[in-house]
């Protein structure tokens, strides 16, 4: 089972590999590093929220960028570069909110049950936006016109519903974790008083 798993594993790298379009968007692995006497005192929880809020901030980019290749799409001049920049942008938000979704991964085990919930959400939506995204830069590589097909409008509408979908999840983790802390500076405040 294991070899089959890394035969597996080693074919996919490869044609990852074989194609550039792809290259950007390859799976990584999120492994943990070696715990340091830091690590036993780390405020994970709060760790947590902030890459929740950076991943907001991407995904508020994402969707941006979304929006605006469904544009693109009710205009029939638009030239295939414009598309494919647009993906490209796509791709390295992607990317980044992939490395902090990553982390949120590595540290799972010291979250909060809420705060794993919003985790496997956003490693959901992250990992079909990526799909959709590899899927739709490979369409733009092999038809470079046709982009009002509806092959490549649902590539286009996907992405923008799953970059919508990472802004509702990271938003309301935001709202949340901002929730919490004026509750516990106002338990602080009622205390001290």
């Amino acid at each position: 089972m294991l070899l089959r798993q890394f035969l597996l594993t080693g074919c996919t790298c490869a044609v990852l590999a074989a194609f550039p379009a792809f290259a950007a968007i390859q799976p990584h692995c999120c492994t943990p590093g070696r715990p340091t006497a830091a690590s036993y005192k780390w405020n994970f929880q709060k760790e947590a929220d902030g890459l929740f809020h950076k991943i907001q901030r991407e995904a508020f980019d994402a969707t941006n960028a979304a929006g605006r290749l469904q544009a693109f799409n009710r205009d029939q001049n638009i030239a295939w570069q414009l598309q494919g920049e647009k993906l490209d942008q796509l791709k390295v938000d992607i990317n980044r909110m992939g490395n902090q979704v990553c982390r949120l991964e590595i540290i799972r085990s010291t979250l909060a049950p809420w705060q794993r919930v919003t985790v496997n959400r956003m490693g959901v939506e992250l990992r079909l936006l990526a799909d959709n995204d590899r899927d739709a830069i490979l369409y733009v590589n092999r038809n470079q016109r046709g982009f009002w097909l509806p092959t490549y409008r649902m590539y286009v509408q996907n992405i923008y519903k799953e970059t919508n979908g990472l802004l509702h999840s990271s938003g309301t983790a935001v709202e949340y974790a901002n929730a919490r802390h004026e509750v516990r500076q106002l338990r602080t405040a009622i205390k001290q008083s």
